[in-house]
């Protein structure tokens, strides 16, 4: 898994709303009973899909299933990204207000059947009320595939065969930043003058000449919830989730 914190979701982009079985679901996902799913699950889910799942009860997760493209279509859970058949962990805690993502790789090219997570049925009558506090931080998503020439679509050079956090860490101050050949790490404000590309092979030691795996910044503020639980019975408290985009520094 990689780290990467609440993902931005264009909220002008989605309008599929559907509530219940303690979730809430913006986009390309379904609800069936107390858990939630990629579209189609069990079969392939389609291309340009994503969503956004945010809890609206407490309890722990339990997961089901899990098959997606390994190197571009991701779940992300309490901040961490998961793909391939490699899901979250069971029994991750999750709270009202806690925000999972769906996200595909823009290519749309591999579907895989996608995945099935939901409540896991309660362990104990009472669960007594915590507070979890999460503190702000600067991390990001994975934008796509986009070509390059020598008139660099992210025009600032800071090494080669570098690691991504090594990369990341490098384009601090810029919106974005990306990976292409032997781990050249290049960084921007702006990308995608080129278009798109289907030959990335991101996370790998050769991603491919002369395109770039693009990731974006983003900025996860501080999230605050209080909750007790009694049986499948859940009493919000507190509840403030906010999430916004990363200003250019």
């Amino acid at each position: 898994s990689t780290t990467v914190s609440n993902a931005m979701m264009p909220a002008a982009s989605i309008a599929r709303r559907l509530q219940g079985g303690g979730w809430s679901v913006q986009g390309n996902c379904s609800i069936a009973g107390r858990c939630v799913t990629s579209a189609n699950y069990p079969s392939q889910y389609g291309d340009h899909q994503s969503c956004t799942m945010t809890a609206v009860e407490a309890g722990t997760l339990q997961v089901e299933a899990f098959d997606t493209e390994q190197c571009c279509d991701f779940v992300v859970v309490g901040g961490l990204r998961y793909s391939g058949q490699q899901g979250p962990p069971q029994g991750v805690e999750i709270w009202p207000g806690d925000v999972f993502y769906w996200l595909r790789d823009r290519d749309g090219s591999v579907t895989r059947s996608g995945w099935k997570l939901c409540f896991a049925e309660p362990e104990a009558n009472t669960r007594t009320s915590t507070t979890t506090t999460r503190a702000a931080g600067r991390q990001t998503i994975y934008v796509g595939c986009y070509r390059d020439t020598v008139l660099r679509d992210l025009p600032v050079w800071t090494g080669a065969e570098m690691s991504f956090d090594a990369c990341m860490t490098s384009c601090a101050g810029y919106k974005y930043f990306g990976q292409q050949a032997n781990r050249h790490c290049f960084c921007g404000d702006s990308y995608g003058r080129y278009g798109t590309a289907s030959n990335c092979q991101c996370g790998t030691s050769y991603i491919g000449g002369w395109v770039n795996c693009v990731y974006e910044f983003i900025l996860e503020t501080t999230t605050t919830s209080m909750t007790t639980i009694t049986n499948t019975t859940t009493t919000t408290t507190t509840t403030t989730t906010t999430t916004t985009t990363a200003p250019s520094a």
